[in-house]
């Protein structure tokens, strides 16, 4: 923290910087950042039980919290109903895989950690 009664740290992220895979959601190419920690330990219920499903969008509303978490990171005012409208099913999978493994998570399917 600093000293000069501000409360927001020189070490905060800043916005469009944290590098990460860069993913065409809607026409547009954002950067998926992975995810802190704090996000980590916080979603870590979600990676321990994945949702298993046939129903995508069952899978996909259990995964937006997520999904917004990280994509937040870099677009902090990307809003859950920005979200829907930028992911679809072509790229649902692929965001998902792009966060895990960023993030230094397994992929959907894999039994190990991702490899770096």
């Amino acid at each position: 923290m600093s000293t000069n009664g501000s409360s927001k740290s020189k070490y905060a992220p800043l916005p469009g910087k944290i590098p990460g895979v860069a993913l065409n959601l809607g026409g547009h190419e954002l950067i998926i950042a992975p995810l802190n920690v704090n996000q980590l330990q916080h979603f870590q219920e979600l990676f321990a039980h994945p949702p298993k499903t046939e129903n995508i969008s069952q899978e996909f509303e259990a995964s937006l919290p997520l999904i917004v978490a990280a994509l937040q990171r870099n677009y902090p005012d990307l809003t859950p109903d920005d979200a829907r409208g930028l992911i679809d099913i072509g790229n649902f999978r692929e965001l998902v895989n792009a966060i895990t493994s960023e993030s230094g998570l397994k992929k959907a399917g894999e039994t190990a950690p991702a490899s770096r």
